[in-house]
């Protein structure tokens, strides 16, 4: 089973059973999964999941019972590192259930407040309903933007016209 299908399964049982207020400490334990310490941890062969956990516990500072047994639960099954991917799908499920869409828009520097505003529209047009923005920053896009509402993408950065630039000139 790929890691996406098993990260789904994660998010869809989080979802069903967990309480409101889940989401918070999925995108927490999401950030320390993610944090280059931690990524080089898990992934060294000599580190036992006993020890990880009890990092990762360190880090998420004492987690209620319920997030705890999540913890455990990946940490066991070595897919502790599923954690971003579950925190996102879980995002999703939370926002389908709510009518409304999560669009990521990346960007070369920071969004102003007017650009969120006119992508917001832009997007609620195409997609309908309400559209929550978050906005990442890539400095290696150079400049545009890539946005992505659920499986839809459209990438206007520099960086991909370039590299369909160079593309076609080597063809």
């Amino acid at each position: 089973m790929s890691a996406a299908a098993i990260a789904r399964r994660y998010a869809r049982a989080v979802f069903t059973h967990g309480g409101d207020d889940w989401q918070a400490h999925l995108d927490r334990l999401a950030q320390i999964a993610e944090a280059p310490d931690m990524r080089r941890l898990m992934d060294h062969p000599r580190v036992s999941d006993a020890r990880v956990l009890e990092i990762f516990r360190e880090a998420a500072g004492k987690p209620p019972a319920e997030v705890d047994n999540l913890l455990r639960l990946l940490a066991q099954n070595r897919r502790l590192p599923l954690l971003p991917s579950i925190a996102r799908l879980h995002r999703a499920l939370q926002a389908e259930a709510q009518s409304r869409r999560t669009a990521r828009v990346t960007s070369a520097e920071p969004l102003d407040d007017a650009t969120k505003k006119r992508f917001e529209s832009a997007l609620v047009g195409r997609f309908g309903g309400q559209v929550e923005l978050i906005g990442e920053t890539e400095p290696d896009l150079l400049g545009g933007a890539r946005v992505q509402v659920d499986d839809w993408v459209y990438d206007g950065s520099v960086k991909s016209d370039l590299a369909r630039l160079a593309r076609a000139l080597h063809t």
